[in-house]
């Protein structure tokens, strides 16, 4: 049986670790922005005294749904949209200048 060279493995360069380190900061302004909306929609559901369960109801979408959002998981913004206007809200946009 015929073995299988393996890759060496691709050298270290600066271009390499500048591109690791962007996709890095890319990454984490992704989950910022996910689990910041996981925490407006847990403030609007207390605002409600909502639990989950009683919001999915409202919703009429499984529990599972909204357990995805308040874990920050990703969704489109229509289905953020028809939740929002479901529960009677509606979303503000703002686009700050990244630091």
């Amino acid at each position: 049986m015929r073995q299988k060279k393996k890759r060496p493995l691709p050298k270290r360069t600066k271009l390499r670790d500048e591109r690791l380190a962007r996709s890095m900061d890319e990454r984490v302004a992704q989950e910022g922005l996910l689990l910041g909306v996981a925490e407006e929609f847990y403030v609007m559901m207390d605002a409600l005294s909502l639990t989950r369960t009683a919001c999915a109801r409202q919703l009429r979408v499984p529990e599972s749904h909204i357990k995805r959002i308040l874990e920050g998981r990703n969704m489109t913004l229509r289905t953020l949209a028809s939740l929002l206007f479901a529960l009677g809200y509606r979303a503000e946009v703002r686009f700050v200048k990244a630091t």
